[in-house]
């Protein structure tokens, strides 16, 4: 899988559950407004993750397809946005296999959206 590892996910989904008992994580839509050009970002219909070599020694491929982020909405709008799959060694472009997640343009696209969807809200 190309996911975090399942401790720091589990606890992510934990903290939230203590901080908005209320509120459970769930999956964003691929047609939700984050993930269009609407406030200035990227079209993300498709965006491509990274899956790292595996221990057996099979070499890490990259796949394609919808972003897979998780929130929390509060009344019309998203605000606590996840991704169990790794944005941040994207981010500061570290080129390892062992990361796991989105590749380094696609981490920045989805970043920017997310971060222009807050400042419109």
């Amino acid at each position: 899988s190309a996911r975090l590892d399942g401790q720091p996910v589990e606890s992510f989904r934990r903290e939230m559950s203590l901080i908005f008992p209320e509120q459970k994580l769930e999956r964003i839509p691929g047609n939700d407004e984050m993930f269009s050009n609407r406030f200035g970002g990227h079209q993300l219909k498709t965006v491509r993750r990274r899956e790292p070599q595996r221990p057996d020694g099979a070499a890490s491929t990259v796949r394609e397809g919808p972003p897979e982020l998780e929130g929390i909405r509060f009344d019309d709008r998203w605000g606590v946005v996840f991704s169990q799959f790794d944005v941040s060694c994207a981010l500061e472009k570290r080129q390892t296999m062992e990361c796991r997640g989105y590749l380094p343009d696609d981490a920045a696209r989805i970043g920017l959206n997310i971060l222009l969807y807050s400042l419109h809200q």
